[in-house]
């Protein structure tokens, strides 16, 4: 990989042409021949929108199976999990140039069972079906909590609203109330005034009994009933009064 971008090359666009020249033109800078290396290949794909891991081939002596192998891999990312499966299965059981039997390690790797290569991939499978069910019930969550404060602040605004109106209608209630007790009082002033204005009023000799009568509050059929006994009154005390003159 290191080769790869010391010759400007990226990691996708690494061909298998532009591998070998790199790897000639360290070892000519160094005197070296590749074989002195020892060398050995390993495709690496990164699938973690497939299946959330770093899929990666067996390691290998040979350049050509490392390329081969990343072009599998390439293709089943591309094509999707059952694809990708398949060829990660396949990779893992496919056998590769092995170093010298003194080598170690990564050196001498080892094909594995199909069955062993399936429990492999399904299990990471596994995984990243459990991550991605996490994540989406997290999603849906905060998507939950997002509605329930949305609708909390709505449900406040309307509380606030309702009690700002209910505040205005007692004020209007209260307003309306101490201006009722007002002109209540004030009435009950006017009619007390006149009430006294009536006790305390001077009484005029000169005013006959009729005149006294009208400035009372008669109105009606019961004022002319009053004037009538008033006069009838008269009339009856004018007889005995000329009675009286006569006999003296």
């Amino acid at each position: 990989r290191d080769l790869a971008m010391e010759s400007s090359v990226t990691q996708d666009e690494a061909s298998l042409s532009a591998i070998q020249q790199a790897l000639q033109l360290a070892c000519a800078e160094h005197g070296m021949k590749q074989s002195d290396l020892g060398l050995s290949f390993c495709a690496v794909v990164d699938a973690h929108a497939v299946v959330g891991c770093t899929v990666a081939g067996s390691h290998s002596t040979s350049l050509e199976e490392a390329v081969e192998q990343r072009r599998l891999l390439l293709a089943g990312r591309e094509a999707g999990w059952p694809f990708l499966r398949q060829a990660w299965v396949q990779v893992m059981q496919s056998s590769v140039q092995k170093r010298n039997s003194r080598a170690w390690g990564r050196g001498c790797p080892r094909p594995r069972a199909r069955e062993l290569a399936e429990q492999v991939a399904d299990k990471a499978w596994k995984a990243f079906a459990e991550q991605c069910r996490v994540a989406e019930a997290k999603l849906r969550l905060r998507s939950l909590s997002k509605a329930i404060r949305s609708l909390q602040q709505v449900l406040q605004q309307e509380d606030r609203l309702e009690l700002a109106w209910r505040k205005r209608q007692e004020r209007r209630h209260a307003a309306a109330k101490r201006q009722q007790c007002q002109l209540t009082r004030v009435a009950r002033l006017a009619k007390k005034q006149q009430r006294e204005a009536r006790l305390h009023a001077p009484k005029h000799p000169s005013r006959t009994n009729i005149e006294l009568l009208g400035s009372c509050s008669f109105g009606g059929e019961a004022g002319m009933a009053s004037e009538l006994r008033v006069d009838d009154l008269m009339e009856v005390r004018q007889p005995q009064g000329k009675a009286a003159r006569s006999e003296e």
